[in-house]
C-alpha cells in the first residue's frame, strides 16, 4: 500500500506545472544574462574534431574544397590522393571572415616537415588554422582528372612554426663543425666574443684558425723568466703573466740549488720576498729543498718573484 502512494505522489510531483516550467540549469552560472538549456540551446561542451571528404575537379580553374571551423579547432590535417596523377596545383588558403577574403597560408608536408602554399603531389599535410573561419584547397594550376580529399579540423595542435618570418641577413645563427671544434659560420659583427681558447686574460678568440683544442687541454712548456738569485737577499721575476699555468721548485740539494749548503727559497705572487725566513709570512711562501710551488693561470701585468739568502741559488723554473 505504502509503494502505491509513493509512485502516485512522485507522478503528481513530476506533472505539477510550476516544476514542468522550470528549466534544469542556465547557460551561465551568473544567471544575469544566462539562457536557459534547452534542445536548441545546450550546454558547451569541449572542442570535437570535424572529419570531412570531397572530390576536386582538377581541370577546373578555382575549384575549391574548403573546410568550415565554427567549433575552435586550431589544426586541419589534409589527405590527398589523386594530386600527382591530374598535374594540377592546389594553393592552401585561409579566411578570418567566414569565407570572403582568402589568403595563402603555408601547410607542413607530413612526411618532411618542408613548408610551402602550394601543394603539387599526393600525400598527408597539416595547416595551423588558429585565428581563421576557414580553410580550403584551391585549383590554382589545372590538370586533368579527379582529386580526392579527405580532411580533419581539430583543436589539438602538433605544429610549432614561427609567427613571422627572420630579419634577412647573412649571419650565422649558430653552426659548429665537427674538426675541432671549429667555427663552420660567421658570427655577427661586435666586439663580444664566444670564448678563449686560454682562460687567462689576453687568450687568443675562439675561430675558425683558433678552435678549441680537442681531447683535453693541451700546453707547451717553456723555461720561465729567471732561474737563478743573482744577488742573494734581491728579489727577481721569475715568471710573467699572462700565463696558463706552471711551477717553481727549490732543487732538493747543494748540487742542485748550486751553492754549498742547501738552503729555502722564497716565492711571491703581489710583491717581492725577503732573503729569509721571517719574510716566509703574508704573501710569501717558503720552499724547503725539494718543494714545488704550483702556479695558476694568471693575466697580463702579474709577475711572480723569487728570492734566497745566498747568491746564485737556482730555481727550477716551468711555465705553460
Amino acid at each position: 500500500m505504502r509503494r502505491w502512494t509513493i509512485a502516485l505522489m512522485a507522478g503528481a510531483c513530476l506533472a505539477h506545472p510550476a516544476l514542468a516550467a522550470e528549466p534544469i540549469g542556465y547557460t551561465a552560472p551568473d544567471g544575469v544574462n544566462a539562457v536557459p538549456v534547452t534542445a536548441a540551446n545546450p550546454l558547451p561542451v569541449g572542442t570535437s574534431d570535424s572529419r570531412g571528404a570531397g572530390q576536386i575537379n582538377a581541370a577546373s580553374l578555382n575549384a575549391a574544397y574548403s573546410v568550415s571551423l565554427n567549433g575552435g579547432q586550431g589544426v586541419v590535417g589534409f589527405a590527398i590522393v589523386g594530386l600527382t596523377a591530374s598535374g594540377a596545383t592546389l594553393t592552401i588558403e585561409g579566411a578570418n571572415d567566414s569565407g570572403t577574403t582568402w589568403s595563402p597560408i603555408q601547410k607542413v608536408d607530413g612526411g618532411s616537415g618542408a613548408l610551402a602554399s602550394a601543394v603539387t603531389a599526393d600525400g598527408n599535410y597539416k595547416v595551423d588554422a588558429g585565428g581563421r573561419t576557414h580553410v580550403r584547397l584551391r585549383v590554382s594550376v589545372a590538370g586533368a582528372g579527379t582529386i580526392t580529399v579527405a580532411s580533419n579540423a581539430s583543436a589539438a595542435s602538433s605544429i610549432v612554426q614561427l609567427g613571422a618570418p627572420l630579419p634577412p641577413g647573412a649571419n650565422t645563427i649558430g653552426a659548429i663543425s665537427n674538426t675541432a671544434f671549429g667555427l663552420s659560420g660567421s658570427l655577427p659583427a661586435g666586439t663580444s666574443n664566444i670564448g678563449r681558447v686560454t682562460p687567462q686574460v689576453g687568450g687568443a678568440d675562439v675561430g675558425a684558425t683558433n678552435p678549441v683544442p680537442v681531447g683535453g687541454f693541451q700546453v707547451t712548456p717553456a723555461a720561465g723568466a729567471a732561474a737563478a738569485i743573482a744577488t742573494g737577499g734581491t728579489a727577481v721575476t721569475v715568471i710573467s703573466g699572462p700565463i696558463n699555468g706552471g711551477f717553481v721548485q727549490n732543487p732538493i740539494d747543494a748540487a742542485g740549488q748550486g751553492i754549498a749548503s742547501a738552503e729555502n727559497a722564497y716565492l711571491d705572487m703581489v710583491a717581492a720576498p725577503g732573503g729569509a725566513d721571517g719574510a716566509g709570512n703574508g704573501t710569501t711562501a717558503i720552499l724547503q729543498p725539494g718543494q714545488p710551488f704550483f702556479l695558476p693561470a694568471l693575466p697580463s701585468g702579474v709577475s711572480v718573484k723569487a728570492n734566497a739568502a745566498t747568491s746564485g741559488h737556482k730555481l727550477t723554473v716551468v711555465r705553460w
